[in-house]
């Protein structure tokens, strides 16, 4: 009669149990953070400036300083907040000159579209008032990823499965540049009135039977090509 071994069944389940837990300690569920959170898109206010060297005989801007102007006014009228500071220096050399050049610039700023009550005029001292330089600044809103690229993590390993502290870094920085006022994550702005003369036009297809969906153009339609069959 042969003969039956007898086994320890307590003993399997308890290190089948075991072994169930060692390997899902080495299989931990990757671990996905929310991208917002990590890096948080955030507004800060930052200074926009310009400097206008003015010489001790010069009585009129020079063409490239003039296209500046017209450039900084474009940048005030896109993005630009408060006043446009036009400071003069205290106590700089060639005053007269100084002072025909800001004048000049005032009224090219105001020709290129900005209205003069936004213009303060003030003064300031130190090393570029030594120079004859005109300094205008205004206040701009910039937005930008936090802690974005600061820090490094060895990619080739994670022992506990998780991604690196950079992950959607490029994600959030490229979103804040795409942003065109980063004002409007501070405050949305308000919204544009409704087209009274679009909706009437829509009503009036409306209550003549017509479809009011907008007539497509022949770009519009979809077509790949008229070559493709």
């Amino acid at each position: 009669m042969p003969l039956i071994k007898k086994y320890n069944i307590s003993w399997h389940i308890g290190a089948s149990l075991g072994l169930g837990l060692l390997v899902g300690a080495c299989t931990t569920t990757a671990y996905t953070p929310d991208v917002a959170q990590r890096h948080p898109i955030v507004v800060k206010q930052a200074q926009q400036s310009m400097r206008l060297v003015v010489g001790a005989r010069k009585t009129t801007l020079t063409r490239a300083q003039q296209n500046d102007l017209r450039a900084f006014a474009s940048a005030y009228q896109d993005h630009g907040y408060g006043p446009l500071a036009l400071s003069l220096p205290q106590k700089g050399r060639h005053s007269s000159a100084v002072r025909a050049a800001a004048d000049q610039a005032k009224k090219a700023l105001i020709a290129n579209g900005l209205d003069w009550a936004v213009i303060t005029e003030g003064h300031y001292d130190g090393p570029q008032a030594q120079n004859g330089s005109i300094l205008l600044t205004f206040t701009r809103y910039v937005a930008q990823a936090k802690d974005c690229g600061q820090s490094w993590d060895n990619l080739a390993q994670s022992y506990n499965n998780r991604p690196s502290k950079n992950f959607g870094c490029a994600l959030a920085a490229n979103t804040a540049a795409m942003i065109a006022d980063p004002y409007d994550l501070v405050q949305p702005r308000a919204q544009d009135p409704s087209s009274g003369a679009r909706r009437q036009v829509i009503m009036d297809k409306y209550i003549a039977g017509k479809t009011t969906a907008s007539e497509k153009s022949k770009e519009a339609q979809g077509t790949i090509s008229d070559a493709v069959k």
